[in-house]
């Protein structure tokens, strides 16, 4: 699906009035996370004078790699059309099926956005690619976790995927140092068992991502957690929630004001080459006030200022 929207100003205040980026997105208008980098990429385009087409992939509803292909090729068709003066992509299938076959190591310019992990798996950075990379903040969580936890031990509970036994892996090279247990289910009812396993050898504990675990009751999923929270517990994921007492959600506007503040700096005459890759660095902190009380921690009001706070309709 294709967008245009301009973003009209008057002289000194329009320095790229006339200029064009095409801004190749993974997902579909609607989703959070892509409506968050809009949000950041409007916010810093507005009054630049640029003119924005914008793809998206629609790849979270259609996940199969012939559609991805296919809307590739759609959105090399539109930028063979749009003839713009650099492309902003973002999120990881805009990488994997237009940017690499399409742009990388060619004369456009690229700033990408939402690259998971590792930009390496696309060949990043490139001549003429540089970008975002997105991860999950681990050191400031175990800092805010450690603060109410009576130990050291770190558990970890998700579904059985790829993607988790994958985030295992990561987290416990990046920052645990290999101590982290992980327990990854497939079923609502060893989700259960489990939650309890784990909590009873760890003093915090971390959820991962719950897609894929077959039989997933919500409602049921709440009140058990109420009713069983021991420790400590903590996300990475603002969907998750309702489901642990902190979440450490990334800032999907960071992504989108850094990859047009980025491709600004490209018109201005800066290569890609020349600017770095970077990571997030922004957290916004939930506190499921429900889920503390349950575990008895009692959470400092300096703490629940700097928070978007849940659960309160229990107080």
């Amino acid at each position: 699906m294709l967008f245009v929207l301009a973003f009209p100003g008057e002289g000194a205040a329009a320095p790229f009035q006339g200029k064009r980026i095409l801004w190749v997105e993974s997902y579909h208008e609607g989703f959070s996370w892509s409506d968050g980098i809009a949000r950041g990429v409007e916010k810093i385009l507005d009054g630049t004078g640029v003119e924005l087409r914008v793809v998206h992939m629609d790849t979270k509803r259609n996940p199969s790699a012939q559609h991805a292909e296919a809307s590739a090729r759609e959105a090399s068709r539109i930028l063979r059309e749009f003839d713009p003066h650099m492309v902003m992509a973002s999120d990881d299938n805009a990488q994997r099926y237009f940017v690499v076959p399409f742009l990388k190591g060619g004369d456009l310019p690229v700033v990408a956005a939402g690259i998971n992990w590792d930009a390496g798996e696309h060949g990043y950075p490139a001549p003429n690619v540089t970008g975002m990379v997105e991860v999950n903040l681990l050191d400031p969580a175990k800092a805010m976790l450690r603060k109410f936890g009576q130990g050291d031990r770190f558990g970890y509970i998700a579904a059985d995927s790829e993607s988790e036994r994958k985030n295992v892996l990561i987290y416990n090279a990046r920052s645990f140092q290999g101590k982290l247990q992980g327990l990854l289910v497939s079923r609502f009812e060893e989700f259960l068992r489990a939650f309890n396993e784990v909590q009873a050898r760890s003093d915090m504990l971390i959820m991962g991502g719950n897609g894929g675990i077959e039989g997933w009751d919500d409602a049921v999923a709440r009140e058990f957690l109420r009713k069983h929270t021991r420790v400590p517990t903590g996300s990475f994921d603002e969907y998750l929630a309702p489901y642990v007492i902190f979440t450490f959600a990334k800032d999907p506007e960071e992504q989108g004001e850094w990859m047009a503040l980025t491709a600004l700096r490209v018109l201005g005459g800066e290569s890609p080459a020349s600017i770095p890759m970077v990571e997030n660095r922004r957290v916004r902190l939930i506190v499921n006030l429900k889920l503390a009380r349950a575990a008895g921690l009692v959470l400092p009001v300096s703490l629940l200022k700097t928070a978007t706070v849940i659960g309160k309709e229990e107080e």
